[in-house]
């Protein structure tokens, strides 16, 4: 009987960028090995369970929004999984299409302002821009968002929060 942890998962990188995750050495199963993916010829990555789950707990605290396999990066294309059982981000491109032109505004207004992935909404936004169809409401609704949540050059809550922290003690320091 083989161990949940080997099974293989099929992913796909959803970008025109790469994306370094950490693998099982074959030759010594004891050390891990990076891969990249994405690029050129590179969009689907083979990883067991186990392997994910490495590359998962490696992304510090705070910063949950920058593991590729929960932020949309990543899409699993194996083991299909029903929508309920998916990771919030693993969207289909199909699936964000739809998304852009269905449903009522408030209800797009609603399921952007809930959705937490930058990957997911600069993927929405690139899809428009090849689509055309998005209506120019709802195209400046996510350039708005995505604006206003992740303007360049800011940091991640992880570092903000050591800023506030020194801030304090500085402060409490003068005291």
């Amino acid at each position: 009987m083989t161990d949940l942890k080997d099974l293989e998962e099929v992913w796909a990188c959803t970008t025109g960028g790469t994306v370094w995750v950490w693998k099982t050495d074959p030759r010594n199963p004891r050390n891990f090995v990076q891969k990249m993916i994405g690029g050129p010829g590179n969009v689907k990555l083979k990883v067991t369970v186990a392997e994910r789950e490495h590359n998962e707990d490696l992304i510090a605290w705070g910063n949950e929004a920058q593991c590729p396999f929960r932020n949309g990066l990543l899409v699993r294309l194996l083991p299909k999984l029903p929508v309920e059982e998916r990771g919030q981000f693993e969207m289909t491109d199909e699936e964000l299409k739809a998304l852009l032109k269905g449903g009522s505004d408030e209800q797009y207004e609603d399921t952007i302002a809930k959705t937490e992935s930058e990957v997911i909404l600069r993927r929405m936004l690139a899809l428009s821009a090849m689509d055309r169809s998005t209506s120019i409401g709802r195209l400046d609704f996510l350039v708005n968002t995505i604006k206003e949540r992740y303007p360049q050059g800011r940091g991640s809550k992880f570092v903000d929060e050591i800023n506030e922290h020194e801030q304090k003690m500085r402060s409490l320091s003068r005291l």
